[in-house]
């Protein structure tokens, strides 16, 4: 691992983080939101007065998730990838749809669009008649035909946001997956197929933090023991081959 990766993966083992790793890993400035932090802590004050900031410089991260679970929120920098799309995609979206007269503000932050729904894929998808009702097979089918409606609608070219792992072992942009996650510890886009869940210690009622299955296959040795449920997880032969040659 870098020192970076260390870092992080030191910080997703303990309950408290610093306000700059909360910065990478979702995208939020801590320290220009003032109102969002009065009511997180007024938020933990009514439920048993537990210290969830301390001294205005780190947060404790597992409460800062349930609270945001509590009100279904997504920080936008999640958000963009259950949509497929890099972060600045979504804004431009955003920008066209309050320009349309639709707002979509999910949470009265300083940052309007910092915070989305966590169902902001289905709030989108009510606005075109032509999906509303149809079945997708899986989300690359879903970022495909979602992308393809905006860019007819809204007339504007949506950046997708590939997962490394099917970037890094298909030559051919088509087998790329459309990200749904980010890395935890590298902070790259991962897709629901090519990621890798860590048991890193968050309690039962959050998503564990994953990583790419194309960095688990780097840092196997180290990653093993924290893999979620029984058994490792499978690497396509292309991935070992390519890791082992990057090693060898």
């Amino acid at each position: 691992m870098t020192e970076a990766q260390e870092r992080r993966f030191s910080l997703l083992q303990n309950e408290w983080c610093d306000f700059p790793f909360i910065l990478e890993l979702y995208g939020i400035d801590l320290r220009s939101e003032s109102r969002f932090l009065r009511h997180f802590q007024s938020w933990a004050q009514m439920r048993g007065g537990t210290e969830v900031v301390h001294d205005e410089r780190e947060i404790h991260r597992y409460r800062f998730e349930t609270f945001l679970q509590t009100l279904k929120l997504l920080p936008k920098k999640w958000g963009a990838l259950r949509l497929g799309m890099k972060v600045a995609s979504l804004e431009e979206l955003l920008g066209k749809l309050g320009g349309a007269g639709l707002v979509f503000c999910y949470y009265p932050s300083n940052d309007p669009t910092a915070f989305v729904g966590e169902k902001i894929d289905n709030d989108i998808l009510d606005l075109f008649e032509e999906l509303r009702f149809r079945a997708f097979s899986d989300h690359n089918h879903f970022c495909l035909r979602m992308h393809r409606a905006i860019q007819k609608r809204f007339e504007f070219e949506v950046e997708p946001e590939f997962d490394i792992t099917s970037r890094s072992i298909y030559p051919d942009k088509s087998q790329w997956d459309y990200a749904h996650d980010w890395d935890a510890i590298t902070l790259e886009p991962v897709s629901l197929q090519f990621q890798v869940w860590l048991d890193l210690g968050k309690p039962m009622n959050l998503r564990p933090d994953c990583c790419s299955t194309l960095f688990y296959a780097q840092e196997r040795d180290l990653l093993r023991e924290y893999v979620t449920g029984t058994g490792e997880p499978d690497i396509p032969p292309e991935l070992v081959g390519a890791v082992h040659g990057a090693k060898g």
